[in-house]
């Protein structure tokens, strides 16, 4: 939808806080998430694109104390490809 090409078909979205192995959040496909209504929603509220139903898209909506994290973004199916990642801070 946006003319980039090589997309990763399948996403996932992990959150790591400064120095952890683990993620402390991570998403496949948003449909999946039991927040589901509530990302879509909060995705409107932000002026975010929509989620499109049986997209794949991953999306998180989570609150963070303060600190340094890393979004990482890596393919279900360990295909290469460009993701396109927006973070916004919620009012």
């Amino acid at each position: 939808d946006f003319d980039v090409a090589g997309v990763i078909a399948d996403p996932v979205v992990e959150i790591y806080p400064m120095g952890a192995v683990n993620p402390i959040a991570a998403n496949d496909d948003w449909e999946d998430d039991a927040n589901a209504a509530e990302t879509a929603a909060v995705a409107a509220v932000v002026g975010a694109f929509a989620l499109d139903p049986g997209s794949g898209d991953a999306a998180l909506v989570i609150r963070l104390e303060p600190g340094l994290y890393t979004a990482q973004v890596s393919s279900a199916d360990s295909q290469a490809g460009v993701a396109l990642v927006e973070i916004y801070l919620l009012p």
